[in-house]
Formats: C-alpha cells, sequence, structure tokens
C-alpha cells in the first residue's frame, strides 16, 4: 500500500491524459510503502500476536 495524495493523483493523471497514448498501463503510488506497519498494526488491534516479517529480496506482491 502506497498512499497518494489527491492532488497528485490528479496532476498524474492530467499528464497522463495529454500525453502520447501509452497503449498499456500507468500506475502512480505515493512515495513509501506501508505494508509491513499497516499489517502490523492491523494484527495488533486485533489481538493476534503474530509477528510480521518482510523478505527485502521478495517480488512487490499486489492484487489486481
Amino acid at each position: 500500500m502506497q498512499p497518494i495524495a489527491a492532488d497528485d493523483v490528479a496532476a498524474v493523471v492530467a499528464d497522463v491524459a495529454l500525453a502520447e497514448p501509452l497503449n498499456g498501463t500507468f500506475e502512480v503510488a505515493g512515495p513509501n510503502r506501508f505494508a509491513r506497519r499497516f499489517r502490523a498494526a492491523f494484527l495488533t488491534a486485533t489481538g493476534d500476536a503474530r509477528t510480521v516479517i518482510t523478505d527485502p529480496k521478495a517480488p512487490y506482491s499486489a492484487s489486481r
């Protein structure tokens, strides 16, 4: 999860809309990844004692 400000999204959408066609996809995200901290906070909030362990060499994982 990489939150991004709405103003930043609007600026990127405007730039992409005015540019040459990409004939593909364009991903936009904020500068900071919060996946581990978000999952750890969720586990703590729900009383789950498991520890979140990350692997910096693992490829990025997301659902589409």
